[in-house]
Order: C-alpha cells, then structure tokens, then sequence
C-alpha cells in the first residue's frame, strides 16, 4: 500500500510566532485482498540536523476509514506543534518520517442475555470464539449489577479476550448495550485495549440507569478486532507555508 503525499505544510501554531504547526495529507490505495476499515499513523519529525524535534504523541493516532481492495482513501497524520526555538533550519527545512498500518475488522457478536435479576446473579455468556486468520479469541464473559445504596445501578461486563500469537492485537473493543422491556436501547458503553503477544486481559465496558429500568431488560455483547493486514512508510520533505 503505497502512500502518497497529498499535503505538506507549515504555519504558524497557537502559541503565535513561537511554535509551528505541520499538516499532512496522505492519500493510498488498497492493494490488498482485505477490506480496510482503521489506520493508525505515527510520525518523527526531524531537523535538518537529523534530531526529532517533535512528531506524533502518544503510541498512534487512529482514523476510521473503508477501502475495498482497489479503493483509493485519504487521510491525516497528526502532529504536536514543533516550538521554533527548536529548529536548527528555517521552518521548510523539518522532514517528516511517518509509518502508517492499515487494519481490517472483525466484528463478534456474543448473543443476547435477560438482566440478572438482583446483585446476587449474573448473565453468563459461555461462548468462546475464535477470530478467522488469527490467534485472538474470545473467551467468554459476565454482566453482573453493581452493588448500590441508591436508586440507580450499574451493569457491569467482563470480557475475556486472548492472544495467543506472536501478533501484537493493536486494538480490540467490547461493547455492552442496554435494551428495556420493550426493546428499546436505554445506553451503550465500550472500552477499548491492545494485548500484547501471548497475554490475555479483560475489557470491562459498563452502562448506569435507574433500577426500575432494568425490570425485563436485556443485554447485548459485542466485541470487534481490528487485524493488522499491512504496515507502509513515507518520508516527506520540504513542507510549503499554508495558504
């Protein structure tokens, strides 16, 4: 998957004539047999002294796109501003060194289960699915009711998920919805992690509503994988003042 540069550019930042800020645009095309729906991009940017002088914080930054195979996608790496102070060059002088891994998705839906009827029950959803082309797993999980002095409750979801490859599984999400008596979605919460090669964690998303509520209701699990189908780099030099 081939990228290629859509935009490169620099202006001034919010700190006024102190900081930089640098955006970038990159376009590609799927080559791949795999329908794309995530790509987490990360960038270095360096002097022209060769030194990282800024760049992508955290571990990446995460956009939601959809490519079939044979689609052409666009979509932006973010960077934290670059203090000027810290250029050793004139603000065209900064290289950006970026990597982009591009995903496909994975969705599990674990069923359908009635509420526990008080804090001493629990639903139990004894399933375990293994995910197609891969070693991560679902190993079952539990929604239980917190315990609570007040009118109103938590439900609460632990969902047991394994890799068991040499893959790193980049970021998985578990998603517990609520539905009342009728039918009708009262809320949804999720959580999201990565798990590292040969370790297992639990992810715990929860939804809080009053107690009365809860009478007939049921809950819904879910959980998507997002796959790692192919990683690409790119170096862009000489960033143009934005227009």
């Amino acid at each position: 998957m081939k990228l290629v540069k859509k935009r490169f550019d620099w202006d001034h930042g919010w700190r006024g004539q102190n900081d930089l800020e640098y955006g970038i645009d990159l376009t590609v095309t799927n080559d791949t047999d795999a329908t794309i729906e995530l790509v987490k991009s990360s960038c270095l940017l360096m002097s022209d002294s060769g030194f990282s002088i800024g760049g992508s914080s955290g571990s990446y930054h995460d956009e939601d796109i959809y490519m079939d195979p044979g689609d052409v996608s666009e979509f932006q790496v973010v960077t934290d501003n670059v203090m000027l102070s810290a250029l050793s060059g004139e603000a065209d002088s900064v290289t950006a060194e970026i990597s982009a891994t591009f995903f496909s998705k994975e969705f599990v839906n674990l069923g359908e289960m009635s509420v526990p009827n008080d804090v001493a029950t629990s639903a139990l959803f004894e399933n375990r699915v293994d995910i197609a082309n891969s070693d991560f797993s679902v190993q079952g999980a539990v929604v239980y009711i917190e315990p609570s002095d007040d009118a109103d409750r938590s439900l609460l979801a632990t969902v047991g998920v394994r890799n068991s490859g040499t893959e790193m599984l980049q970021k998985v999400i578990a998603q517990l919805t609520l539905f009342d008596r009728d039918g009708q979605q009262i809320q949804q919460g999720e959580v999201e992690e990565f798990i590292a090669p040969e370790r297992s964690t639990i992810l715990s998303p929860s939804v809080y509503t009053k107690a009365g509520r809860l009478r007939g209701a049921s809950v819904k699990l879910n959980a998507t994988f997002f796959k790692a189908v192919k990683t690409s780099g790119i170096t862009l030099k000489n960033p143009e003042k934005r227009k």
